[in-house]
């Protein structure tokens, strides 16, 4: 085959569907597992940063710096009703 028909096909074809860089050449059926380790990473590093971010509100939360909202309908701890668990930070740490 022609090797510059098909660099142009695939030049049209990735910029049809939006992507405009980032493109790269596949040989066969397999992709570069490089790509992976960014998405990845990149999805780590915001799960890093989330986890950061929700303990600090639990620790400022415990020293009464800072609270998360409670719901009308919410309570608190069974054991102690007056007790605000951080509901939120906790699901954000679960991830």
């Amino acid at each position: 085959g022609d090797h510059t028909k098909v660099r142009e096909l695939d030049q049209r074809v990735t910029e049809k569907l939006g992507f405009r860089a980032g493109a790269w050449s596949v040989t066969g059926q397999t992709y570069p597992r490089k790509q992976d380790f960014r998405v990845v990473a990149a999805l780590a590093g915001i799960g890093q940063s989330a986890a950061k971010m929700a303990n600090d509100v639990r620790l400022l939360q415990h020293m009464k710096e800072l609270e998360e909202p409670f719901e009308k309908s919410q309570i608190g701890s069974s054991a102690m009703a007056y007790k605000r668990n951080p509901m939120r930070c906790e699901r954000i740490n679960g991830l």
